[in-house]
């Protein structure tokens, strides 16, 4: 039998597991419960049976005052503020039953079914495996979470962070909607007790509340507009609360679903991260920053193409909006004149297809998905059309930028991926969705119903779609010159087709497209105008009547039988 090894007058180690010294020591000392887990962490120990038992049956002892009381409160405060080491203690105060009874917001998580479409664990499971994934970061050597190692590396107060994970979801147990704001108020209440700092506390609340602001803003709104990063930065205030959230979003995405953190979910992530950071290093000329300097640009693009494109470049920088100088870098606006140009040859040899667009494919393996861009004449229902050449091989599709030139030529930029969330890499899916799109500019009722039919025939095997309610919102706060219609529906080959296609037919124009396909999930937010206005869409009439037509096409398919 192993050596009693004493741990002052209350426990022993014997085989790497920690013992009390008495039976009657939790009914005496009622604090040494919680010190017994941070022995547990300080020295690497499990809790012996013995100690386990004890520990539940002890219960009792963790009323309101002891909730309250200074002792246990520093010793949690102290387990928390440990990077790398708090999750398997907080596990084991939870096997006990004592993590619930001594935070009792996080208690009533404890076994609750989350009817959410990608979460596929519960509750109180999800918040432990997010603790654990936090703590993973601490040791990690994957090449993918480096940059969050050093973000964690760098952290001063980890007790927030770790609360704020603790808590994050505490408000689904009152049932509430949207769940964070109810969070936050468990979280102050939580703050109160523990006797946070004023900062602290300030951290905390914002942290719980803005849980998901991180993701979503990346995922549903124009990263690429300084008014998005201003008005993100304003709600985390500084630098360490940013720090703060990106940790948090990673842990939550990857303590979620595999599903729910992808390479493209995280590339946005990390954009508006970066972008926030410049703003809060110097909000005050942020804005004079991001302001496009056409004519340094345009000098850079010259020096980088033969003379003989001076004048393209010239109607390229003329024509093109603001906004895709924002997005786009040197080498691909290089890019995209070339297309321009292969476009515009192709117009004036007049060949067998002057309609045809000019595409181009590139595989982009690091980021999970394939750029795919077309340069083609404005016309009615371009999106509907080449988003139902996506459907018929099928393909995902992730996001969907469009940038309409003055001179009536537009450039679309396409991410996609296949079924499986991989690079669309065969040269046959290639060759497919450009004849298609062909077929469809060059024949005005080209029906796209029987190829998608056929689409989805081939791809029964693919796992169906998850039910849960459709979503329709139609917004025109969150954006000055844009009204957003975020749409949340179980998704479908053909759904983009037809929801576009419906759209189309209100006449509406559509310049950007955030897509977010996952989980056989659809959440997607257009940012649209009235296309004879170019305004936003206010009248409450025909809100309701979009509203309405969404709801039908999106149910139904209403729009790809009509089409």
């Amino acid at each position: 039998r192993a050596d009693k090894i004493p741990v002052g007058d209350s426990f022993f180690v014997r085989s790497k597991q920690l013992h009390p010294a008495r039976r009657d020591l939790f009914r005496k000392e009622p604090e040494q419960m919680m010190r017994a887990f941070q022995l547990a962490q300080e020295r690497d120990l499990d809790l012996s049976p013995e100690l386990a038992d004890l520990l539940s049956r002890s219960l009792r002892h963790v009323t309101r005052t002891y909730q309250y009381a200074r002792g246990p409160r520093e010793i949690f405060k102290s387990i928390l503020s440990q990077k790398g080491r708090v999750g398997r203690i907080l596990r084991m105060m939870h096997r006990v039953d004592f993590l619930g009874r001594y935070i009792p917001e996080f208690g009533q998580l404890t076994c609750l079914v989350q009817h959410e479409f990608l979460h596929r664990y519960t509750a109180d499971e999800h918040t432990l495996v997010c603790i654990d994934k936090l703590d993973a970061l601490a040791e990690t050597n994957d090449p993918e979470l480096i940059a969050y190692r050093k973000i964690f590396e760098h952290l001063e107060d980890p007790l927030v962070l770790y609360l704020a994970l603790l808590l994050h979801d505490s408000g689904k147990a009152v049932g509430a909607r949207p769940h964070s704001e109810a969070s936050a108020l468990f979280a102050q209440r939580v703050a109160a007790r523990l006797q946070l700092s004023s900062e602290q506390r300030k951290s905390l609340i914002l942290l719980v509340d803005h849980h998901l602001t991180l993701s979503r803003t990346a995922q549903q709104r124009n990263v690429d507009d300084p008014a998005t990063v201003m008005e993100f930065g304003r709600i985390v205030k500084h630098q360490r609360n940013l720090n703060k959230l990106m940790l948090l979003t990673l842990a939550d995405g990857q303590g979620t679903s595999p599903e729910a953190w992808s390479d493209w979910k995280e590339s946005l992530v990390w954009e508006l991260f970066h972008e926030t950071s410049r703003y809060l290093a110097d909000q005050k000329s942020y804005y004079d920053q991001t302001r496009i300097e056409r004519n340094s640009l345009q000098s850079a693009i010259s020096e980088n193409l033969s003379p003989d494109y001076a004048e393209e470049i010239e109607a390229h920088f003329e024509f093109m909006p603001d906004h895709y100088f924002r997005a786009t870098d040197v080498p691909e606006i290089i890019e995209h004149l070339k297309l321009f140009r292969s476009f515009l040859e192709n117009v004036s040899h007049s060949g067998e297809s002057p309609l045809a667009a000019a595409i181009q494919w590139k595989i982009m393996p690091e980021q999970g998905h394939s750029v795919v861009t077309f340069c083609t004449w404005e016309r009615e229902r371009l999106l509907a059309k080449v988003a139902g050449s996506f459907s018929v091989v099928p393909l995902n599709i992730l996001s969907a930028d469009i940038f309409p030139r003055g001179d009536n030529a537009v450039l679309s930029i396409f991410r996609v991926c296949d079924t499986k969330a991989r690079p669309v890499t065969h040269r046959r899916d290639f060759e497919l969705v450009e004849q298609t799109l062909r077929r469809a500019f060059e024949d005005e009722s080209f029906d796209f119903l029987p190829l998608i039919e056929k689409a989805k025939r081939q791809s029964r095997g693919l796992a169906p779609a998850i039910e849960f309610p459709t979503g329709i919102a139609i917004d025109n706060k969150t954006h000055p010159t844009y009204t957003l219609i975020e749409i949340q529906a179980p998704d479908r080959i053909g759904l983009l087709y037809d929801v576009l296609s419906c759209l189309d037919r209100q006449n509406i124009l559509i310049p950007l497209c955030r897509i977010n396909t996952q989980a056989g999930a659809a959440i997607d937010t257009l940012y649209v105008r009235d296309r004879s206005t170019h305004a936003k869409i206010t009248d409450s009439h025909r809100i309701r009547a979009i509203h309405e037509h969404l709801s039908s096409a999106i149910l139904g398919g209403v729009a790809a039988k009509s089409t």
